[in-house]
Parts: structure tokens; C-alpha cells; sequence
């Protein structure tokens, strides 16, 4: 608390209550034996991310393919606060994704 509040101008037993969340700003490395691994905070999320949007385009670039001819429903879900707030609004313990197929389905019907 002492830290926060010398970082913040303030008396420390001015400070009732807080909520701290830390995030990595250290910029991205090139490391490893062979400088082959990539080094990065977030990494797993926002390439999980790419590769599944990425994907989603793609599969929709063949012209046997088209979209106005599915009977299927292409749904790629990404959640925002899964490690700190999964009950979050944004998270998938939210009901957004349910109340979204929910949606979906009864228009289908």
C-alpha cells in the first residue's frame, strides 16, 4: 500500500480500499537456443484469436463454398477477462454467449 501510494501523491492510510491488477509491459523478445521461440505476454490469447478468425476467412474463400448456400452456422467465439472475471459480462461465464445462440436459434425456427 505503501508503494501505491507514494506512486499516487497520497498518505497511505488515506487508502481504504483497492482492487490491483498487474500486466506484463515488457515488449516482445526473439530468444531460445536458436533464437526460435518469440517471447510475449498475451501471446496465447491474441494468436488463439488470429488463428480462429483466420480461419473462419478463409473458409470462406472457396467458391464451392458460398456462404448463401449453408445450412450451417459458422460461429467463432472469443471472450474477453478469462483469467481475472470469467463471470464478467464479456466473459464465458457471462450469459452473452448463451443469450446470443438463444437469438440465433429461435430466428431459425
Amino acid at each position: 500500500v505503501n508503494l501505491i501510494a507514494k506512486e499516487i501523491n497520497e498518505k497511505a492510510e488515506d487508502i481504504i480500499d483497492l482492487e490491483l491488477q498487474l500486466v506484463d509491459t515488457q515488449d516482445a523478445v526473439i530468444g531460445g537456443f536458436n533464437n526460435d521461440l518469440f517471447y510475449c505476454g498475451r501471446l496465447d490469447n491474441l494468436c488463439s484469436s488470429y488463428q480462429c478468425t483466420r480461419a473462419m476467412i478463409d473458409s470462406c474463400n472457396d467458391a464451392s463454398d458460398q456462404l448463401d448456400k449453408q445450412t450451417n452456422i459458422r460461429l467463432s467465439v472469443l471472450f474477453d477477462h478469462e483469467e481475472v472475471g470469467s463471470n464478467s459480462a464479456e466473459g464465458a461465464g457471462g450469459s452473452l454467449f448463451m443469450d446470443t445462440l438463444r437469438v440465433i436459434t429461435s430466428r431459425m425456427m
